[in-house]
């Protein structure tokens, strides 16, 4: 009967080890794909042209730079990227020469259109469930930290973590790029005008953070 018993184990192990294999190679799959399917909203976006081209990649990859320095895990460091990745998805819908001018020479009314890009990038992702997480920080990225910003006028902790460290990731590419002023900026220049901006429009907690790994 021990004997019996010790096959049984092992041949209930076994099976136990190859399903926790399959799990992982199907959840392994599952991340391939919704990565793949993030890119490819993403790539949407640089079809644009203009400032939008790689402005997306780049602040993906600078708001991870900052997520992982704060300490976040690596699942809230994902989550930060694809918000970077898709942070302006709302702006496909807007026409080109809307989109191809700085935000300093928008109209009142284009000015108003172009402020409803946080809320069309929620909306346009509100039916996927995986994106779930990632729709609080599209929708507040352009928020201030001193509640100035929009669409809600959020201040302060209240504004999602991801989207205090998207606002700075986005600011520092735009003032680069030429997406808010006419002049393009060094990122010397970008990052001095950035620390002006320390506890008004920016955490300045996340701002010291960006200013020390930049």
């Amino acid at each position: 009967q021990n004997e019996q018993l010790r096959t049984l184990n092992q041949e209930l192990e076994q099976r136990v080890d190859a399903r926790t294999s399959e799990l992982k190679s199907a959840n392994e799959k599952l991340q391939r794909q919704y990565l793949k399917t993030i890119k490819v909203f993403s790539n949407l976006l640089e079809l644009r042209g203009g400032h939008t081209a790689g402005h997306c990649r780049r602040v993906a990859e600078l708001a991870r730079d900052i997520a992982r320095t704060m300490g976040l895990d690596e699942a809230q460091v994902l989550q930060v990227f694809v918000g970077g990745l898709l942070h302006d998805i709302g702006l496909i819908g807007l026409p080109d020469k809307l989109i191809g001018r700085p935000v300093q020479r928008l109209d009142i009314e284009e000015t108003a259109l172009y402020r409803q890009h946080p809320l069309s990038a929620e909306h346009s992702l509100l039916a996927l469930d995986d994106m779930q997480p990632i729709l609080p920080m599209l929708r507040a990225h352009h928020e201030r930290f001193d509640g100035e910003g929009y669409p809600d006028k959020l201040a302060g902790a209240a504004i999602p973590l991801g989207a205090r460290i998207l606002a700075i990731a986005d600011t520092f590419d735009d003032l680069q790029h030429g997406a808010l002023v006419d002049a393009k900026l060094t990122a010397a220049q970008a990052r001095i005008v950035m620390r002006e901006s320390r506890g008004t429009q920016f955490d300045p907690e996340l701002l010291d953070v960006f200013l020390h790994i930049t």
